[in-house]
């Protein structure tokens, strides 16, 4: 960037679709696990519109499955060996099988496709190779790397696409020698003695296999019915994709340049605001903080994707304040302008399915209205430019002007909604709103961990706070 003369601060995706500085991800660099799969559905939200669908970003090594639910992400906890942790992310499956994957054979048949491909293998690609260089070729197997089995054999399931036809000129990214790649596959069929097409449909079949497998997996976890498309992105994407949603029997969605959608939609998300004063005193440096929160905000960042720095320059006497954050990962969000509380009450009728009048607010933090349904108990919570973070039917809404009345009586509505089983407690289910954050502690296994949980997220809050409590 230097050398191209692009003087921009370079921002970083974090796996739920936010975005972080340079310094933040040398401190947590696992914060960047899934932003693959949330840069796509970044780009299937932001420029497709998209309400529903399954986003299917096949590269070279690995092809992403995520999903669009009702026009906006969904996100989930990370799990380590089964243990919970506190890192979120687009939920998604990560396949080892795309468009670069190498065969893997056996006496009479390929066995295996991938997980290696072949620039993990520092290896030419068969169909972008001249037809001359590999006429009258032996087929050979290596192992790519030390340890792996010497199986492979440096045919991959882009090149299988395009021996048998199955990429238009039209989609250059991933078009090459149709004829280059059938001499390729003319070779190791000469070896397993079989015809090279036919090799090329098992190479084929063994990719849309496994990567239909996590399709399948996702649609059946979110409950999609068999008319959700299959989004094709990802360089490899126009190859594999059609096949998997023709084995699945799903629509498919190929929207224009998919070889660098996911970019895009990653650039459009991402903002970032800077503000610097001369300036000191007890306070200074939060003051700032909250000013430079609220303009990252203002220039159409959610909320709760928004991280602060803040550190003073003693050279020169400067406080210096960086917000940085994402537009919400929802259909649409990019474009938005900011909702008055009419259209924050119509977005929240929208997504409970409630008479729009019947909406009262609980709360107001600032950042969002608290909407509530006292006949179906449906509770939204919206941001200003009518993202959802929040929709559930609300055991109780715990309403409190300042923090340490919250946990008061939100340790209360815990140990109310809490059902002894004998040998052991069902706990309710917990989201707290203050100020610009929206935290889930669902996942806590102890009322006090729900506890200690709501109190770090009150930190520093000088507003209201809202907790809701369901399940």
């Amino acid at each position: 960037m230097h050398e191209a003369d692009i003087n921009v601060p370079l921002l970083v995706l974090r796996g739920d679709g936010g975005a972080m500085s340079l310094d933040a991800f040398r401190a947590a660099p696992s914060r960047t696990i899934g932003s693959g799969p949330a840069a796509g559905v970044a780009a299937a939200l932001h420029q497709l519109q998209l309400t529903n669908g399954i986003i299917l970003e096949c590269g070279g090594t690995s092809s992403n499955v995520s999903v669009v639910k009702h026009g906006r992400t969904v996100l989930r906890d990370l799990r380590v060996m089964g243990r919970i942790t506190s890192i979120r992310s687009v939920d998604s499956w990560v396949v080892g099988a795309a468009g670069g994957s190498m065969a893997r054979l056996g006496r009479k048949r390929i066995d295996e496709v991938g997980p290696r491909s072949a620039h993990v293998a520092g290896l030419p690609y068969s169909c972008f190779a001249d037809p001359a260089e590999l006429r009258g070729v032996v087929a050979d197997v290596i192992a790519p790397r030390e340890g792996d089995p010497e199986t492979y054999a440096v045919v991959r399931a882009g090149d299988a696409a395009n021996a048998l036809g199955f990429v238009d000129e039209a989609e250059h990214w991933a078009h090459g020698s149709a004829e280059a790649a059938r001499l390729a596959f003319d070779a190791v069929g000469a070896r397993l003695k079989r015809s090279g097409e036919d090799v090329a449909h098992q190479l084929l079949d063994r990719a849309v296999d496994k990567i239909a497998e996590a399709v399948a997996e996702a649609a059946k976890t979110h409950g999609f019915g068999p008319e959700v498309p299959v989004v094709a992105l990802g360089g490899a994407g126009t190859a594999l994709a059609p096949r998997v949603a023709q084995r699945l029997g799903r629509p498919l969605l190929r929207p224009a340049h998919p070889e660098v959608l996911s970019s895009i939609g990653a650039a459009l998300s991402l903002v970032r605001a800077e503000i610097v004063r001369h300036c000191s005193g007890p306070g200074a440096t939060a003051a700032l903080a909250r000013e430079a929160e609220r303009a990252c905000v203002d220039a159409g960042a959610a909320p709760m994707t928004v991280t602060v720095t803040a550190k003073f320059e003693a050279r020169n006497g400067w406080l210096r304040a960086v917000a940085t954050g994402a537009v919400a990962l929802e259909s649409g969000a990019a474009g938005r302008e900011p909702l008055d509380e009419d259209g924050q009450r119509a977005v929240a009728a929208t997504v409970t399915g409630a008479d729009a009048e019947r909406l009262r607010i609980v709360a107001s933090t600032g950042y969002y209205r608290v909407f509530r349904d006292d006949g179906s108990s449906q509770v939204a919570v919206v941001d200003g430019l009518g993202a959802v973070p929040v929709v559930e039917r609300a055991r109780r809404v715990v309403l409190a002007e300042n923090s340490e009345r919250l946990l008061a009586e939100l340790e209360q509505a815990v140990e109310e909604g809490t059902t002894n089983l004998g040998v052991g407690s069902l706990l309710p289910r917990v989201c707290v709103v203050a100020g610009a954050h929206v935290v889930d502690l669902s996942d806590s296994r102890r009322a006090e961990d729900i506890l200690t949980g709501a109190a770090a997220v009150l930190n520093g809050n000088d507003g209201p706070a809202v907790a809701v409590v369901w399940g």
